[in-house]
């Protein structure tokens, strides 16, 4: 679970989510098509910048970076959506 952690190991956490569910369905980072990246605070973009370039390699999906006031626990300092291809 990614609560109650620094924003670049609840990335990494939730990065390995994904990907979790990426191999379920028999594809990989390369088939990110579009990536929606929600965080409370900007800051810590650098260390997120790191965590993804690690997650994406050399494929680079569309991206959106919003900073908002809060997501719905708390403890989260960051909220990921990707949409990935799976054909």
């Amino acid at each position: 679970m990614a609560q109650a952690q620094e924003t670049d190991l609840q990335a990494r956490e939730i990065v390995s989510q994904i990907s979790a569910i990426a191999e379920e369905e028999g594809v990989s980072f390369a088939n990110l098509v579009k990536v929606m990246i929600f965080v409370t605070d900007l800051s810590a973009l650098g260390e997120l910048r790191s965590v993804l370039a690690d997650a994406y390699g050399d494929h680079r999906p569309a991206s959106s970076l919003v900073e908002v006031q809060k997501l719905f626990h708390p403890d989260l300092k960051i909220e990921i959506e990707v949409t990935l291809a799976l054909t």
